[in-house]
């Protein structure tokens, strides 16, 4: 069997990966901690800070989206986001956690997608008023261009 030599790139590679491995995971540990101990109180505006579904301003839009529309919306689309990212983080920061870095790759994929579902619902719900207002200048001057 013929003996590999260590070449000073190797060494400086090797050395890099270690660094960078345990710098990773000291990292990853200290986000664990923080998420589990964070001590700023839970505000209402978001469920991605407090994990409960933000309350509807207005439960229908006369003319525009009935009672059942804005209810079916709400429930369904915008909690079942909720439910999988909530379901999604309790796997990727769960005290074993993820190992299989495909597994790993995939569910950070689905955890971005499901926070993007979350933020988008609540925009579009907090932008919801009874009477649709005229359009500002600026908005005019960029439709007419």
């Amino acid at each position: 069997m013929e003996a590999t030599r260590l070449t000073r790139r190797a060494a400086l590679g090797a050395a890099t990966f270690a660094g960078a491995a345990a710098t990773a995971a000291s990292w990853l540990g200290s986000l664990r901690t923080l998420r589990a101990e964070d001590p700023r109180p839970a505000t209402p505006d978001s469920a991605l800070r407090t994990g409960s579904l933000v309350p509807l301003g207005y439960e229908a839009l006369p003319g525009f989206l009935s009672k059942e529309q804005v209810g079916l919306h709400h429930a369904k689309h915008y909690g079942g986001a909720l439910k999988a990212l909530t379901d999604i983080e309790g796997r990727v920061y769960s005290t074993e956690g993820v190992s299989d870095r495909a597994a790993r790759r995939e569910l950070g994929r689905a955890q971005s997608e499901k926070a993007n579902s979350v933020l988008l619902h609540e925009l579009y719900f907090a932008g919801m008023a009874p009477a649709s207002g005229a359009p500002g200048d600026d908005v005019r001057t960029a439709l007419t261009a």
